[in-house]
């Protein structure tokens, strides 16, 4: 039987969000969000109405970008159908950007969805990484 996360339940048709998470953040709180307003500086590699891309200050390859959606949702689980073109956008966004101001490197695509697998800012985000990626196990 699988375990989940209290504010998680599972229905066999699809998994519903039941509780906040105590966790939650705001426009004013999440540090992303505070980036995305340019309220906090950031290195921002491109950006279009949908997302912004920003080098990670803690870099774990020679080549690590961050794709940061410009709406504010905590978990890719909240998504549904409909997030499908966002989804697109934030992608089509990263292909072009690394093609643009990175040679067009071989990359990887890794989302971190939750704490257990080692989600820090809980605004859903995406890492590109190219280049030397020196310990892959810790992605």
């Amino acid at each position: 039987m699988n375990t989940y996360p209290q504010w998680f339940a599972y229905n066999k048709k699809k998994a519903v969000i039941i509780k906040e998470r105590s966790h939650s953040m705001n426009s004013t709180t999440c540090l992303f969000c505070r980036i995305v307003a340019q309220e906090i500086p950031a290195q921002i590699i491109t950006s279009n109405e949908d997302a912004i891309i920003i080098k990670d200050i803690n870099p774990r390859a020679d080549l690590h970008w961050l794709i940061i959606p410009r709406k504010h949702f905590e978990d890719m689980r909240l998504l549904n159908a409909p997030d499908g073109p966002l989804l697109a956008s934030l992608m089509l966004l990263g292909i072009n950007a690394i093609r643009t101001y990175a040679d067009n490197t071989a990359f990887r695509v890794v989302v971190n969805n939750g704490a257990e697998v080692g989600q820090h800012v809980f605004h859903s985000h995406i890492h590109l990484l190219g280049g030397s990626i020196p310990n892959k196990s810790e992605l």
